[in-house]
């Protein structure tokens, strides 16, 4: 998949947030699937730690902007409308066929 941001913040920006009192993660996004949605995925045999690669069609559900004492601030609301989920290793197998596929067609 193209175009993923690290969604890790850096030191800058975690040192802002230190200084403005804002919610402090390393990883500011989680996402928290009942029982339903771990059958539907196929994750079951998944363990705590393990990477997983996912991919997500998603709406904008909504929307923020306000200006404060501390600058502006932004927000959005994404609903997860369809998704699916792999292994790391998984991804990084089938890249490796791919690259695989066409470095030896050259």
């Amino acid at each position: 998949m193209e175009n993923m941001a690290d969604m890790k913040r850096t030191p800058a920006e975690m040192k802002a947030e230190m200084q403005s009192n804002e919610k402090q993660d390393y990883y500011p996004l989680s996402l928290y699937l009942g029982s339903d949605e771990v059958e539907k995925l196929g994750l079951g045999k998944c363990g705590v730690g393990e990477e997983l690669m996912m991919h997500a069609m998603v709406r904008v559900s909504s929307m923020s902007s306000s200006d404060g004492a501390g600058g502006k601030h932004e927000s959005m609301t994404l609903e997860i409308r369809k998704a699916g989920m792999e292994t790391a290793a998984k991804e990084k197998s089938e890249q490796e066929k791919g690259e695989a596929l066409y470095s030896s067609s050259k």
